[in-house]
């Protein structure tokens, strides 16, 4: 093969083989964050956490109430071998 082949070979192949990375992205010039743009409260913080802890309180009760459910249902059926003693070896 002459040199011009190679070396339109190997151009074509180095081309293939760099990834092109694009940053296609609009620069614009946003003013800069300020305390100001934060939102202002409104509203009886008090009122708002006590809705909000007994929103979580009820979540507790539930949430203990399944699990103590659940460990007593196992506990009762069978279900789950606890194994909180050695098995009995067979007598020979």
């Amino acid at each position: 093969m002459s040199s011009r082949a190679l070396t339109s070979l190997a151009s074509c192949a180095r081309s293939q083989m760099v990834q092109q990375v694009r940053r296609s992205h609009a620069y614009s010039k946003k003013p800069p964050v300020t305390i100001d743009d934060l939102p202002v409260p409104q509203g009886s913080w008090k009122a708002h956490y006590d809705k909000q802890n007994t929103k979580y309180n009820i979540q507790l009760l539930v949430g203990t109430v399944s699990l103590a459910a659940t460990i007593g249902y196992l506990a009762v059926s069978d279900v789950f071998i606890w194994n909180f003693f050695p098995p009995t070896l067979p007598k020979k």
